[in-house]
């Protein structure tokens, strides 16, 4: 499987406590090769995708801190 997807990354700071939110896009792409007795098949789709998601980060310092996804 090979995938190359591109996203962007949002975040709000509001002191310590920092909100954001993802979206990327992108393409798929699975080959799958197998064989059963004397018969050799090889199968492959292409694809678009996208990823969306969101967190929170909690900073301690500015070297330390937690995130949440």
């Amino acid at each position: 499987m090979l995938s190359l997807m591109a996203s962007i990354f949002v975040a709000v700071p509001l002191g310590p406590v920092r909100p954001y939110g993802l979206f990327g896009f992108g393409f798929i792409r699975q080959r799958t090769e197998f064989s059963t007795g004397s018969v050799i098949s090889n199968l492959s789709n292409k694809d678009v995708g996208y990823n969306a998601g969101a967190g929170v980060t909690y900073k301690f310092s500015k070297a330390a801190g937690v995130r949440l996804d």
